[in-house]
């Protein structure tokens, strides 16, 4: 992998989840194995649990890497912190997720999941800028409202929407997104 990012210098190639293939996805272990190549930066996913806990986790729910039916905005952290992913791994603080992109000089690539309210994307902002990380973070969204509100608190961010269909509506918001403010 080494090799084929050398070969393309000019190419910014992300870390999906840290390096699933060799250690499981969204884990401090797979993001140190991530961090420790070539990498421009390393994606991820946050989460907020029932009591506001910033976490790190691909699904909304824990079914996948846990084997129990539980809502990650509907469980405690306290709940969440005792239980194993593939009973092994631990699921991640979004502030361990930042220094480990900070201490490997890497770009936070983290996806906003669900939609959030202006307060917990307010709070997610203090969270980064308390690692003195928010210049090297780009956030990404399927949910343009969530890139709207940060647009709305950063006026100067990087954000990328993610989308599965590309159509006139989407061309507009591309188009007006790079202005500033944003439209819903």
């Amino acid at each position: 992998m080494k090799t084929m990012i050398k070969k393309y210098p000019n190419t910014k190639f992300i870390a999906h989840r840290g390096l699933p293939s060799k250690v499981l996805e969204n884990t401090l272990e797979s993001f140190k194995k991530a961090a420790k190549l070539p990498f421009f930066g390393i994606e991820t996913d946050i989460h907020l649990t029932l009591d506001q806990v910033a976490i790190i986790h691909h699904d909304n729910n824990l079914i996948r890497l846990v084997n129990i039916d539980l809502n990650i905005n509907e469980t405690s952290y306290e709940v969440i912190s005792t239980l194993k992913l593939k009973d092994t791994y631990k699921t991640p603080l979004l502030d361990a997720y930042i220094d480990i992109c900070k201490t490997y000089h890497k770009e936070a690539i983290l996806e906003l999941k669900p939609k959030f309210s202006l307060e917990q994307i307010k709070f997610i902002i203090k969270k980064i800028e308390a690692h003195d990380y928010l210049d090297y973070v780009i956030f990404i969204s399927f949910h343009r409202e969530n890139l709207v509100q940060l647009k709305s608190i950063l006026k100067i961010c990087n954000i990328q929407i993610l989308t599965d269909t590309f159509d006139e509506d989407i061309f507009n918001f591309l188009t007006i997104s790079s202005r500033s403010p944003l439209p819903l």
